[in-house]
């Protein structure tokens, strides 16, 4: 039994190179159990064993394809919702399930190869390597999550908010801080069987008192309630029914009816991303009407997504996917245009050198908005909107220390009832904790819901419901120290590393 034992253990010590690498696919993909909503924190570990694999190749490729292929695991498995968009688009783009499915993940895969590569060949000891490790990693998530339009989703920090009293970490550190607190502990145990027992002790301390600032915010912080109440409407419409122009009358009517049940006091009303179909001059003089009818006898205002189309001086016609919002006399009191565009979703990059770029999406791009506009409510204050996946992207604008409130619209119908939704619903939530500001999530059909300044759901409609929900809204806290600072905490945690690096790179010598 004990040579069989043996045998075991030294095989999955020193594998052949292919068995290497599938052992490592499968951590990476097994370590994905750890992100939201599952949240089994300790999966997160299995990405360790591609850090002691790291730790002990000895050839520049493999380092790499060490990082590549564990982080084509992760993101193959954390991304595998996104082909349900194919799905919705029709048969017609079957065609492209494998680029879809296998090619993000590969393309993201490049960040995490890079950073194994470089730290393999920049430094020839092993602690020098897994210092570096850490540095690199956290370096190219921050620029995966910034370059072109950025894509900070499923960052192995993600994770770390398993519970409200952990999540509070982001409002020191920020989502990216967050990601080095985790690498530096799935790196731990590498540094530990190394004897490298003073970092390692160092970095578990500084981390068990960074989570026991987060419980202490959790639990002593009190959340006080305003008079505002907020009423998010969620008609849960298919792709087919809400862009079908002869549904449009009934589309409308379900929004109001939903906006009216009850007819209890409401300050805002936020109906989710285009609910409204149309260019607001194609039916202007029904958005009175409309804004009345939704309202009702309140004096209370709406917000709602809306397509909106510009005519610049040059003659060049602009399309923006854009939120405004109208008192009850249908007055726009507030616009917003979408500044972080969804690619290949509504444009396409370098569409002029892909001819079959029409073939994907409509002939015309959505623009970005340029402007970082804000809604104002009086009596209530300040509204920063988001339009889909703006709310991803951490401090996202640098304003929300003004707003008294985030209001994020989207329409997550287009990845279905998987984990996309639920994933793209935590990433939201994490901007209300970042930020210390009460947060609004309205879905034309996704999940809508409402959270507290500490991240504390407040209520949600699920997924496909046809509801609406009535939210009490909170006071924002303080500015938070993330707010206050931004990803500059992120950049000195690298740059104390690097000094780390540096000092032992001296001792060695």
């Amino acid at each position: 039994m004990i040579p069989r034992l043996n045998e075991i253990t030294g095989y999955f010590y020193n594998p052949p190179v292919r068995h290497m690498l599938t052992i490592c696919f499968v951590s990476g993909s097994i370590a994905t159990l750890a992100l939201p909503p599952i949240y089994v924190f300790p999966s997160i570990f299995f990405l360790s064993i591609s850090i002691f694999y790291f730790f002990k190749t000895t050839k520049s490729i493999e380092s790499f394809l060490i990082g590549f292929i564990s982080g084509f695991g992760w993101f193959l498995f954390s991304f595998y919702w996104i082909v349900f968009s194919l799905f919705v688009a029709g048969s017609s783009f079957f065609w492209m399930i494998p680029f879809v499915l296998f090619g993000l993940p590969m393309f993201l895969s490049i960040f995490w190869g890079l950073a194994f590569l470089l730290s393999f060949l920049l430094s020839e000891s092993k602690t020098g390597k897994l210092l570096l490790l850490i540095i690199f990693w956290n370096f190219f998530e921050w620029i995966r999550g910034n370059i072109m339009t950025g894509l900070p989703w499923n960052m192995p920090g993600s994770s770390i908010s398993f519970s409200m009293e952990t999540a509070q970490t982001v409002s020191f550190i920020g989502p990216y801080g967050q990601n080095l607190v985790m690498i530096l502990l799935i790196t731990s145990p590498i540094l530990w069987v190394i004897k490298e027992k003073i970092i390692t002790i160092v970095f578990l301390i500084l981390t068990s008192i960074l989570f026991l600032m987060g419980s202490y915010r959790f639990h002593s912080t009190e959340i006080i309630e305003t008079q505002m109440v907020a009423r998010l409407v969620q008609p849960s419409f298919s792709h087919k029914e809400k862009w079908n122009k002869n549904l449009f009358s009934e589309n409308l009517n379900l929004l109001i009816n939903l906006s009216t049940k009850n007819n209890k006091q409401k300050n805002l009303i936020i109906w989710p991303e285009t609910a409204i179909t149309v260019f607001p001059e194609y039916i202007a003089e029904e958005i009175p009407i409309i804004a009345s009818q939704a309202l009702g006898k309140f004096k209370s205002t709406l917000i709602t997504g809306i397509p909106i189309k510009s005519i610049e001086d040059n003659n060049e016609t602009k399309y923006f996917n854009s939120m405004l919002m109208f008192n009850s006399k249908g007055e726009v009191k507030g616009a917003y245009n979408k500044i972080r565009l969804v690619p290949f979703g509504e444009y396409i990059p370098l569409r002029k050198f892909l001819p079959f770029a029409s073939s994907l999406a409509s002939k015309s791009d959505f623009s970005p908005g340029s402007l970082k506009n804000t809604f104002s409510i009086n009596g209530f204050g300040i509204i920063q909107p988001m339009i889909c996946f703006e709310a991803i992207f951490p401090g996202f604008l640098n304003g929300f220390g003004k707003a008294n409130l985030l209001v994020n619209i989207t329409n997550d119908f287009w990845f279905g009832n998987t984990l996309g939704p639920e994933q793209h619903l935590a990433l939201a939530r994490q901007r209300s904790v970042e930020s210390g500001i009460p947060l609004l999530r309205v879905s034309n059909s996704g999940i809508s819901a409402g959270y507290d300044p500490l991240g504390q759901e407040l209520g949600r409609i699920e997924f496909g419901e046809t509801n609406y929900l009535d939210i009490t809204i909170p006071e924002k806290l303080s500015s938070t120290f993330y707010n206050k600072w931004g990803d500059k905490i992120f950049f000195t945690m690298i740059f104390l590393l690097i000094i780390v690096f540096i000092l032992k790179l001296l001792k060695s010598r």
